[in-house]
């Protein structure tokens, strides 16, 4: 202790004599024995420790070409060789989903339960109710009600427009230019008739050496236009309520109300590009195997 006293004291004084030589200042003053270490070579080569575990941290790029647009590939699910994997179609409600992957899944859920019931419909305060049994009900919507009665239009569209499998130009179709015909049952629509005005229809015409309704599907129309009074835009049972009568009755309620005043004849009914049961239950109702078609591919 006493020799790092002298060392001071000598420090101290060397101090004192070079200011005063230098003449800097007139008082002595001591130099600090102790400084901050110059920085080692290891850090000036490698960076600070939190640098370096930045870069560790940071990811490698998936591939160059992600890199050069700046994105970074994820891995979703793990994929171990389950056969449960991947794209899928269900085979009741026909819906394209990815298994595995938690959205797609949950979205395939919600809308299996709304094709099997139908899209819920707790009822309007104001309803046009033209026909009405233990069944249910149907409700006309005109083009000219609310917009609340045509937004639940507008979503029953969508759902049969999707099993239906209509192109996007033709689900662009806007309701509002037709009539509604909506089945209701135990809260929920069963089925739905769109109607539109026409004036004309062709003919089906089958060929004599293959059955009227054979597998892949296609039919040929008449060339020779035949008159016809109301055009069925859309026609779709829930398949829950299917095979009840119910796409009859919304039949029946188009032929009875869609003009004022006069009941349209089963044979003046148009279908718009019907599917084989489409067809298979207009040539049913109207009696007759050559029906009316109009708009088809």
């Amino acid at each position: 202790a006493k020799g790092c006293a002298r060392e001071m004291r000598g420090i101290g004084h060397m101090s004192a004599g070079t200011s005063a030589q230098s003449g800097d200042c007139k008082s002595p003053s001591l130099v600090p024995y102790l400084t901050s270490a110059a920085p080692t070579k290891r850090r000036q080569e490698g960076g600070s420790s939190s640098s370096r575990r930045a870069k560790r941290r940071r990811p490698a790029a998936a591939s160059d070409q992600d890199a050069e647009d700046g994105k970074e590939k994820r891995q979703m699910y793990l994929d171990f060789g389950q056969k449960s994997l991947g794209h899928t179609t269900c085979s009741v409600c026909s819906m394209v989903y990815t298994r595995g992957l938690c959205e797609d899944e949950a979205d395939h859920l919600r809308f299996h339960k709304l094709f099997l019931t139908g899209v819920r419909f707790p009822g309007w305060k104001r309803e046009r109710v033209v026909h009405e049994s233990d069944n249910g009900r149907v409700i006309l919507v005109l083009q000219t009600d609310s917009k609340q009665h045509l937004k639940k239009v507008e979503s029953v569209r969508e759902l049969v427009d999707f099993e239906l499998g209509y192109s996007v130009d033709k689900a662009l179709v806007s309701v509002r230019s037709m009539q509604t015909f909506l089945f209701v049952s135990e809260r929920r629509v069963a089925g739905c008739v769109m109607a539109e005005r026409i004036r004309e229809g062709y003919p089906v015409v089958y060929d004599e050496n293959k059955p009227p309704i054979s597998m892949p599907f296609s039919f040929q129309c008449s060339e020779s236009p035949e008159p016809a009074a109301v055009g069925i835009n859309r026609m779709w049972v829930c398949p829950k309520h299917r095979r009840r009568g119910i796409a009859s009755t919304l039949l029946d309620c188009v032929r009875r109300h869609f003009l004022e005043g006069r009941v349209v004849d089963r044979k003046q009914l148009a279908f718009s590009d019907p599917t084989p049961d489409g067809l298979a239950l207009a040539s049913h109702y109207t009696g007759t195997m050559n029906v009316l078609v109009y708009q088809w591919p």
